[in-house]
């Protein structure tokens, strides 16, 4: 009897200790403000004035169609759960991440990052990705909590939201192509690394290479690239599709470049 209750116990301890893991709490540190106006862009940004746009930090959802563009699966889902959100809460609260210098809370778009949360505690990033409406990304001094992770594993072990979607399948790196620009989730083979002054490149077996600034992988990560070498890695970022010369071609240069900007954005799968 002794033995089964120790197991039992040890049982309900495990189980609390993975809830605690996959709980999101709202941040403790960082200025906060009320929002009471406000319209829904897409899953993950939002604006609340005239001349203010928020962006989430933390997940990327799936892109709405510009231009005449579809959108991706489940983007417009993505954005009616940031809208059912906002009307739910009796109070909404907008927070920035304390550790960023105020050049670091804003994106190249001039969105302002950070988190939103409710009376109750409850992180609309959290939700979204709970439900399968987004995925999770560290960008640097925005790097993601490992509830996130936690909630994101659950909702793929589930094949919830856009994890049962093309979407949420890794692209083989020798597939990638020009309409894959955008986030992707990309597996392949490390075929070279390269060192510039300020980034290292790691080619895939593709059209594809990784670009990795040096001094920002450094602070998180004490590993350097090298050892990849004829490993295969599973990464997750924005990949941006440029144009080469003929020189550039013959040179080797890869038409895909993906940012890769810290450690929780690679795998090694062998």
């Amino acid at each position: 009897m002794g033995k089964k209750l120790t197991v039992v116990l040890f049982s309900l301890l495990m189980g609390l200790s993975l809830a605690a893991q996959a709980q999101c709490l709202k941040p403790t540190e960082g200025a906060a403000k009320a929002i009471f106006k406000w319209y829904v862009f897409d899953g993950d940004t939002l604006d609340v004035g005239a001349d203010k746009r928020l962006r989430l930090a933390f997940i990327n959802t799936p892109e709405l169609g510009r231009s005449g563009a579809a959108d991706q699966p489940l983007a417009q889902a993505a954005k009616q759960a940031v809208v059912d959100f906002m009307q739910a809460s009796k109070q909404v609260y907008w927070q920035t991440d304390a550790r960023a210098r105020p050049e670091q809370r804003r994106d190249r778009y001039g969105r302002h990052l950070g988190t939103l949360y409710n009376a109750k505690g409850e992180w609309l990033a959290e939700q979204l990705v709970r439900q399968g409406l987004a995925f999770v990304v560290s960008m640097p001094p925005h790097v993601s909590p490992a509830c996130l992770w936690w909630q994101e594993a659950i909702a793929k072990q589930a094949a919830r939201g856009v994890w049962a979607t093309q979407l949420g399948k890794e692209l083989a790196a020798s597939e990638v192509a020009a309409s894959h620009a955008g986030f992707v989730l990309l597996s392949g083979r490390v075929t070279k690394v390269s060192s510039a002054k300020y980034d290292w490149f790691v080619e895939l077996d593709g059209d594809v290479a990784l670009r990795i600034n040096k001094q920002q992988w450094r602070e998180h990560a004490g590993m350097q690239p090298q050892i990849w070498l004829q490993q295969t890695v599973s990464v997750r970022g924005w990949m941006a599709w440029r144009s080469l010369s003929k020189a550039q071609r013959q040179r080797g240069y890869k038409h895909g470049v993906l940012a890769l900007t810290h450690p929780h954005m690679l795998r090694l799968t062998e």
